[in-house]
């Protein structure tokens, strides 16, 4: 009689194993391949160019690959093998969760800036210790429990964390906006001429006219280049910074209705009158700036405006790049140096089609399209918005763009090298003197913006350069403009052109600065537009309904959480929307205008100020009615919930109102001009409690 042989203990047959696999598959596939992106796009979005429609089933397609791939291997594999797979796995799954939601160091802002990885150390040592507890704990637990008790811990743990993230996917995508088209401004024919007649506007962003007088004070020999020109050194901007900038110098028509942004572009595009003028002259006119200075109402006006959904070029190349900018988030420290990069790298992905305002890109597509094209058109109006004297200083004094940083000067000379070289072009081919050239900036940069270079040469101009003292406005530009077209420029806004403005005049000129997210404030002056201090605010124009902002009763306490975002009404400049339980302040400065219920006659209220994440270290200032109240440098770490409590004097409540201002020293004040939702992230507040009260402000 034969002995009967031992027979080996499986872990249960394939459709076990498939089952086991699939789960924790699943979880490892969901986590990385598609959480992992869109809880990232999700957090990001206002700062992104593309829409979760165009990387959502990039993302889905690639978890897919991943649940199949992971599934089928631990299907195949048997006995212990299978069972040092799944422990491997899970556990690879928990160090993501684990390094995701709680143990990213801030390295800073990707915005090109190198990372000093060596100043981590420590910090790697302790990251790295984590990753091996996730990893290793699962696996001892495998061998010494057996694979009967641990598989259906890992997989109610794998469901958990996909329901979890789920959920969370959830409310973030009911939250995200309805994606519709927009007007967006295409490079189609921005490098053709007319033979005959053009006006050309180069607009040189942030060139205060002490940058270009010290250039010019370097290079002398610019002289010959700007044959014709005038330089208007007493030029006041008509706006600052750019979002309230470039539509009065387009339009003239400052923002004073409440309402959007994009209602504001609504409006000037339908009341506009230059460019109505010059299409009735006879201009085909084409403007390279960015899309959001257009609106829909400028269709049959602008010939480069296209209606559109989305911008993607390249849409592998930018799954690609979001899944590098996942791998840099949920990798340990030690990796992380390989998925470093900056989020402008996924501008490469933007359809070649649409209008970027990049200086480098701009030249290289001009030399490509060798120079100018001269076509049949009567006449030509084109604007070319350059990135200029403006952060990050990338461009070299070729035009050509730097692997690493360059200066302010540097980068100014390399916008005027591009202009040189489509002047010249002008000149060899003969339509150089009976252009319209302007060369301006769109504000200055210094103290309030206000003095900024101006340059004008008007066709049939082909005298020696010179410079004029005039006292001129950016508001001048639309009544020139208007002129050339042949309009009655008197019905547009309050300028003249540029030309009928003498030297010795005395004039009262106007300015418009942003004074918060919600206010514009009107400035005039009779004195240099180099003078800043003799800028007197005349009127503010509010620009959020407040009639329809409940006065806050003391003692309440306001959120900032996605779900509730009580205190978000009363936040007018610097804070982004909110995001789960925050909202995140941003920029140079940020301001909120909080109307108190009955506040007490004298004495003091008490603001306490709860945040739960300082992205990037900072000195902060509070200041409550232009007295300040507070002060901090606050360390770039993540917090349950800190709390910062101060006093304010109820002397500085203006008709019964708390303006609370909040300057970030260590940001550029230059940032101001940048679009909302894209400044550098400070502070993410999720709390804000005021009451009455004479204690002593503390730092809790």
């Amino acid at each position: 009689m034969e002995n009967a042989q031992p027979v080996k203990q499986s872990t249960g047959g394939w459709k076990r194993r498939f089952g086991f696999a699939a789960i924790v598959s699943a979880a490892l596939a969901f986590t990385l391949c598609f959480f992992g992106p869109l809880d990232l796009f999700f957090n990001n979005y206002e700062e992104l160019w593309f829409n979760l429609q165009d990387i959502l089933p990039g993302v889905a397609i690639m978890a897919l690959i991943l649940f199949a791939c992971g599934t089928l291997l631990g299907t195949l594999l048997r006995g212990k093998l299978h069972n040092i797979y799944m422990a491997l796995m899970f556990g690879g799954l928990l160090g993501l969760y684990v390094q995701g939601s709680f143990m990213n160091k801030n390295y800073g802002t990707l915005n090109g800036t190198a990372v000093d990885w060596s100043a981590y150390t420590g910090y790697g040592v302790i990251n790295t210790i984590v990753w091996v507890v996730c990893i290793a704990l699962p696996l001892v637990l495998m061998l010494v429990l057996k694979d009967k008790k641990m598989r259906p811990v890992l997989m109610f743990l794998s469901c958990a964390l996909i329901l979890m993230q789920g959920a969370s996917l959830v409310v973030s995508y009911v939250n995200y906006p309805e994606v519709t088209e927009s007007a967006t401004l295409t490079t189609d024919g921005i490098y053709d001429l007319s033979k005959e007649e053009n006006t050309i506007i180069f607009v040189v962003d942030t060139l205060d006219e002490a940058y270009f007088e010290d250039m010019m004070d370097q290079h002398p020999e610019y002289a010959e280049q700007l044959q014709g020109f005038t330089s208007y050194s007493n030029a006041l901007a008509s706006g600052a910074r750019t979002p309230v900038a470039l539509p009065l110098i387009l339009t003239g028509i400052p923002r004073t209705e409440p309402g959007t942004y994009a209602d504001y572009m609504d409006y000037v595009w339908t009341h506009q009158t230059v460019f109505n003028d010059l299409k009735d002259a006879g201009y085909e006119i084409r403007l390279g700036t960015q899309s959001r200075f257009v609106s829909t109402a400028a269709q049959g006006i602008v010939e480069n405006l296209e209606m559109s959904s989305s911008s993607v070029g390249n849409l592998s190349g930018l799954i690609r790049k979001m899944y590098k900018l996942t791998c840099y988030k949920y990798s340990p420290h030690i990796l992380k140096w390989r998925f470093w990069m900056s989020t402008s790298d996924f501008d490469k992905y933007m359809t070649e089609n649409e209008y970027v305002v990049n200086d480098a890109r701009f030249y290289k597509n001009y030399q490509k399209n060798d120079g100018f094209t001269y076509t049949d058109e009567d006449k030509c109006f084109r604007l070319y918005h350059l990135r200029g004297s403006h952060d990050p200083l990338t461009l070299k004094s070729d035009g050509t763009r730097s692997d690493g940083t360059t200066s302010r000067e540097e980068q100014t000379e390399g916008n005027f090298h591009i202009i040189f070289d489509m002047l010249n072009n002008m000149r060899e081919n003969g339509v150089y003197d009976n252009a319209n050239i302007f060369i301006i900036a769109d504000h200055g940069d210094n103290d309030k913006a206000q003095w900024a270079a101006c340059l004008y040469k008007p066709a049939g101009a082909t005298g020696k350069y010179t410079v004029s003292n005039a006292p001129v406005s950016f508001l001048d530009l639309t009544s020139t403009l208007d002129k050339i077209a042949g309009g009655d420029y008197t019905q547009v806004g309050s300028g003249r052109p540029l030309e009928d403005i003498k030297e010795n005049e005395t004039r009262t000129r106007t300015m418009y600065l942003n004074n918060g997210t919600f206010v514009t404030g009107m400035y005039q002056t009779d004195s240099h537009a180099s003078d800043a201090d003799q800028l007197k605010l005349v009127k503010e124009y509010q620009l959020q309904d407040a009639s329809s902002i409940e006065p806050y009763t003391l003692g309440t306490e306001l959120s900032f959480s996605i779900t509730e975002a009580t205190g978000n009404v009363y936040c007018t400049h610097g804070f982004r929307t909110a995001m789960g339980a925050t909202t995140t302040m941003e920029g140079h400065q940020s301001q909120m205008v909080i109307p108190i219920e009955d506040p007490p006659k004298n004495g003091e209220l008490t603001v306490s100020l709860t945040y739960r994440d300082v992205v990037n270290a900072t000195n902060m200032v509070i200041t409550a009615g232009g007295e300040q109240v507070f002060e901090q440098d606050m360390k770039a770490q993540s917090y349950e919930g800190e709390t910062i409590t101060f006093n304010v004097p109820v002397t500085t409540l203006k008709d019964n109102q708390l303006t609370l201002d909040f300057t970030f020293a260590d940001i550029p004040e230059s940032e101001e001009e940048q679009a909302e939702n894209s400044r550098t992230q400070t502070v993410r507040i999720s709390k804000l409690v005021i009451t009455a009260g004479d204690q002593k402000g503390e730092n809790n």
